[in-house]
């Protein structure tokens, strides 16, 4: 009687090659593996800390709205603190920027020029965003005005005009520059300044101004 073949299935060895391709299919599953947990660690960072950000700018924009109520009601001292906490708490956001923009403003308004020169003149060396550092400049030459520095003024304003992203604060910070080259006994250049106002921004606020200024200092035959 022929016997009947084998009905169990036999199992190969693989060949060689096979086993080295299921090896380093293997190892290039847990690089994959390795890397996928990476990058959603990164994510998650990344998450992580645009969320802390936002959390932070939104705690401090709130401090600042009250403090820019207490302004309002004129509540100085208490205005400065809230401003203060601000700049101190929030350091690097938008908010203690413009915090440190109001509080020197606060100064300037208290009598606290010299004070608020300083502040402002460190903060300038940080080079704040344009927008910033314009309102910045423009402080700087209010209370360099204040303090009977016109020259040191003249040349805030300018800088404050040179970094405004909008026309009537450019021509608004060039009247005062005007005002104090004018002050700093340097006509010329008080003139040089309200002709380029009636120039590039005829349609502003103080393009009537300006013209009044001109009208003054060209009675001499300038």
């Amino acid at each position: 009687m022929a016997s009947s073949p084998d009905s169990s299935p036999t199992t190969e060895a693989m060949p060689e090659g096979g086993n080295n391709l299921l090896a380093r299919l293997q190892a290039h599953r847990k690089v994959l593996t390795g890397a996928g947990i990476a990058v959603a660690l990164i994510l998650l960072v990344g998450w992580f800390m645009v969320e802390s950000g936002r959390r932070r700018e939104a705690a401090a924009s709130g401090i600042l709205e009250g403090a820019w109520g207490l302004q309002d009601q004129g509540d100085l001292p208490q205005a400065s603190a809230e401003f203060q906490k601000v700049v101190d708490g929030f350091s690097g956001t938008d908010a203690a920027n413009q915090a440190v923009l109001a509080l020197n403003q606060v100064r300037i308004e208290s009598g606290q020029s010299q004070i608020a020169a300083d502040a402002l003149t460190a903060f300038l060396a940080t080079s704040p965003a344009a927008e910033h550092g314009s309102a910045a400049n423009r402080l700087l030459g209010v209370a360099q005005e204040n303090l009977g520095m016109a020259a040191e003024a003249a040349a805030s304003y300018e800088q404050a005009a040179a970094l405004a992203t909008l026309g009537p604060l450019k021509a608004e910070a060039m009247l005062g520059a005007a005002r104090a080259h004018r002050n700093a006994g340097k006509p010329e250049e008080a003139l040089r300044v309200l002709r380029i106002i009636l120039a590039n921004h005829s349609e502003s606020a103080v393009a009537g101004e300006a013209k009044v200024r001109l009208a003054e200092l060209t009675r001499g035959g300038m």
